[in-house]
């Protein structure tokens, strides 16, 4: 049942820049299916109340007992690890505490992300005169954003 959810949703998704980042639950009706949604940009409240309603309102979900579920969409969150470059280029400008295998240095660094490409991310220097650190995607281990709290 939860690849038919997954693919009803895929397909109300095609037309909007909306990734399903997980969907778990839907084995069973009295399971609560959850599906964490997002943008490059982050997602807004408003687009995931209208995407909720979609599905609601989408036949094949009704036809498939989709009544019969609930559903839970949401956002990642802030503690969510990093693990795609879409994820560090919506998180540019916020300090990461990111685990790595990088040799040189030591592990784990909390820095600034300064930006990031298909292949790496730019970090802020941590070392005295040095104005930014590349990290390859394969050398991180475990990214998550550091609250300056």
């Amino acid at each position: 049942m939860r690849e038919e959810i997954k693919n009803i949703i895929l397909g109300l998704l095609k037309d909007e820049d909306v990734y399903i980042e997980s969907l778990s639950g839907g084995d069973n009706p009295d399971e609560m299916i959850k599906v964490v949604l997002d943008t490059e940009e982050g997602i807004p409240s408003g687009t995931l109340v209208r995407i909720s309603k979609k599905i609601r309102n989408n036949d094949d979900f009704i036809e498939m007992g989709g009544d019969d579920y609930e559903i839970e969409l949401s956002s990642p969150g802030i503690t969510a690890e990093l693990t795609l470059p879409r994820h560090f280029k919506k998180n540019i400008g916020r300090n990461l505490r990111i685990v790595h295998n990088a040799e040189e240095l030591d592990s784990p660094i909390i820095t600034e992300l300064l930006g990031c490409d298909d292949e790496k991310v730019i970090l802020k220097g941590i070392k005295k005169g040095e104005a930014e650190l590349h990290l390859n995607y394969d050398e991180i281990i475990k990214a998550k954003i550091k609250l300056k709290w």
